[in-house]
């Protein structure tokens, strides 16, 4: 699924990208909460969203509180 939204395959999604996955998988957030999302994700902040990153933050648990 991840690929799929890769659309320019560099090996990670923009914000825009990780927003239209989460619309495909009828996870609809607010602004506010998309935010918040991003930031859990993108820990360093560098406006990437990598396979390992969105893995690492589901498998933590962080993202599930």
């Amino acid at each position: 699924m991840f690929q799929k939204f890769d659309r320019n395959h560099q090996g990670y999604l923009t914000q825009m990208e990780l927003k239209q996955l989460l619309n495909q998988l009828h996870i609809h957030l607010d602004d506010d909460e998309f935010y918040h999302f991003v930031c859990e994700i993108d820990r360093n902040q560098n406006g990437i969203i990598t396979l390992d990153k969105l893995y690492s933050a589901l498998v933590t648990n962080t993202l599930l509180v």
